[in-house]
């Protein structure tokens, strides 16, 4: 019995990590095409749409860092988001991204083969830093509070339903891995 719920919570904690590091990519139309619009010719680009290429340039460019482990870079992008966009839960889910895998990263829980071991879902370990905890959960709450803003002002507001779905899966993420609350992590990936 007890071999089976060691082995359930690792079935758990995997797919809790893919499907919150799933969430780097933009959020897709019926169609295919990106929400986000395209760059219209030259003479009739308004500034709304010049704010919207800035905002994926910056979104690109802080991925990208943050796939290269540059978490300051990556922080320094989806910040610059957060201020070009505060009322969209993109740049927030981004920060807190990089501030959850920045987390990871000093606690040296990047590496896969932690999570295949059984004393992972066994015993408490190490704590994370607390006000590094404290901000990772700032940000998350932001990111949560301008989704179900943006969702209550349109039920069918695509970006928003996205990105809060995201944010609970990267907090049920961010539940296992580092804090190794299990049922919390459940609870918001069930959100």
């Amino acid at each position: 019995m007890r071999r089976y719920r060691l082995n359930q919570n690792r079935l758990v904690m995997t797919l809790i990590l893919a499907m919150s590091l799933s969430g780097s990519a933009l959020p897709r139309s019926p169609g295919g095409l990106s929400t986000i619009p395209q760059q219209a010719p030259a003479a009739s680009v308004s500034t709304e749409t010049k704010s919207a290429d800035e905002f994926e340039a910056l979104r690109a460019a802080g991925c990208d860092s943050l796939f290269n482990l540059d978490y300051e870079t990556a922080e320094a992008k989806f910040e610059k988001m957060v201020k070009l966009n505060p009322e969209h839960p993109a740049g927030h889910y981004y920060l807190a991204t990089t501030q959850w895998l920045s987390i990871l990263n000093s606690m040296r829980r990047l590496q896969t083969g932690l999570y295949t071991d059984d004393s992972f879902f066994a015993g408490s370990g190490d704590k994370g830093v607390p006000q590094l905890d404290r901000r990772f959960r700032d940000v998350t709450t932001r990111a949560i509070n301008t989704g179900q803003a943006r969702v209550r002002k349109n039920q069918n507001d695509i970006d928003a339903l996205y990105y809060l779905g995201a944010t609970y899966g990267m907090l049920a993420g961010y539940e296992a891995s580092v804090a190794r609350r299990f049922k919390s992590a459940l609870d918001n990936g069930s959100r």
